[in-house]
């Protein structure tokens, strides 16, 4: 692999790290190595089709290898491609059963992998400003089988007027200047400029100001780049602490091939050495930067004012019936419409009312003439046990039902709405019809 680094680039990083420098550049010119992250959201979520031979070390649900975006695996979100440097950013928040922020959180890597940790626990509030990127992220959210998360789409500034010493532990994980993912996107070198890489620590600094005033006293925040760029990286988390000495940067525990943050790129604040930085010439991994702080005071109990807008009397009897004749149990709670489409709130916190909301915990299905239908996102989040009726299909079925077509089968179903799995694997409602499934799997996901 040929990647052309610029004449600028060089220059910057043989001043910076001297004769490293060229076993940097050598670095970025060898293949990255691939790697995935199983779900433990999911029934039995270690029974996929790929080796699990080679465990990351620093992740509890991290392995080497390459997966295929259209197995089952994938698509029914038992797994999710993820580059090893960056799951480990997760691990070092470390969310709990707590109010977490993942402030720039599309696609939806490390927001998936917090759920991971979350256990379905808390809060997980995933914001993304970008509305196409949003809605990649709300669809990561869906597939992961994830429901305590709500996915919203704002400016980190927009959110301080709701949220003020509200999370308990923030993520950001900056949009950056790319640097240390040049070799697994190439492409994104001819965007790169010493002037570029200003803009983006510049954007930094004012979404690390957003996120520190809505931490609360006692919590934690995390900054993380895929930058080398001190000035992105040491340079920023420097100031922001002289901005705001509440913020303490404390240790991150560091695995082989992990080193310390450079005081000498940030205003020589000793303190830097608790981060950590990751170089693909030492590290089996992308470039990446962490660095984890504590926000001094005493933790407050920030009151929630909640909201609700109920489903009518006709709607609910709707989805009793539906419950009735195809789950075998009731688990539902906390339940909401907006329009036709009902949904098990993350949370009813006023404080989400004059945000974007692209979805708030798990939409369930809508309400139809005189009936309710189910959505692709409850399926993806059942065991086979919850169901009265599964159906496991064949290969050949699978590819049919995948590219839209209805499935003939020979057997009898008592009730209409069947849950589908192949391999194992739930990742559709099915309509079942006179020994017919008729196809409701979602346009765009079809094959």
């Amino acid at each position: 692999m040929r990647v052309n680094l610029s004449e600028d680039f060089k220059t910057k990083y043989k001043e910076l790290l001297g004769d490293r420098a060229e076993s940097l550049f050598q670095a970025i010119e060898v293949d990255s190595k691939n790697a995935f992250r199983l779900n433990p959201l999911k029934n039995n979520y270690q029974n996929v089709q790929y080796k699990l031979d080679q465990p990351i070390e620093y992740s509890k649900f991290g392995y080497f290898g390459d997966i295929d975006g259209n197995s089952i695996d994938h698509l029914s979100g038992y797994v999710y491609s993820q580059e090893p440097s960056a799951m480990y950013v997760a691990e070092v928040v470390d969310p709990k059963d707590e109010k977490v922020l993942d402030l720039c959180a599309a696609p939806g890597s490390k927001t998936t992998y917090l759920a991971s940790l979350m256990g379905g626990s808390g809060l997980l509030v995933s914001n993304e400003i970008n509305n196409k990127r949003a809605r990649v992220l709300s669809s990561n959210v869906e597939r992961m089988g994830i429901k305590n998360a709500i996915v919203i789409n704002n400016s980190p500034k927009d959110l301080e007027g709701s949220f003020e010493g509200y999370f308990d532990k923030i993520l950001v994980d900056a949009p950056c200047s790319g640097e240390g993912m040049f070799r697994k996107d190439p492409e994104s070198v001819q965007y790169w400029s010493p002037e570029y890489v200003e803009q983006c620590a510049n954007r930094q600094k004012h979404i690390l100001d957003s996120a520190f005033f809505m931490l609360k006293d006692g919590g934690t925040l995390v900054y993380s780049t895929c930058t080398f760029a001190p000035e992105e990286n040491e340079n920023n988390i420097a100031e922001f602490v002289k901005r705001h000495p509440e913020m303490e940067i404390v240790p991150i525990k560091k695995y082989s091939g992990m080193e310390d943050g450079r005081p000498e790129w940030g205003h020589d604040n000793q303190d830097l050495t608790k981060a950590l930085r990751m170089f693909p010439d030492k590290f089996d991994g992308e470039g990446h930067f962490i660095c984890k702080m504590i926000k001094a005071g005493v933790e407050k109990s920030a009151k929630i004012r909640t909201f609700k807008n109920q489903p009518t009397k006709i709607e609910m009897s709707y989805l009793d019936k539906f419950i009735k004749q195809n789950l075998t149990s009731n688990n539902l709670s906390e339940i909401f419409k907006v329009k036709e489409d009902l949904y098990q709130a993350a949370t009813f916190d006023n404080r989400f009312k004059k945000l974007h909301v692209l979805r708030n915990g798990l939409k369930l299905g809508e309400f139809k003439k005189n009936r309710f239908e189910p959505s692709i996102s409850w399926m993806l989040t059942l065991k086979p046990d919850d169901l009265k009726s599964v159906y496991e299909l064949d290969d050949d079925q699978f590819i049919k039902y995948l590219h839209g077509e209805s499935v003939l089968i020979e057997n009898d179903f008592s009730n209409k709405w069947i849950g589908l799995s192949y391999q194992g694997k739930l990742f559709s409602w099915g309509r079942y019809s006179n020994k017919q499934i008729k196809n409701v799997y979602p346009k765009g996901l079809r094959k």
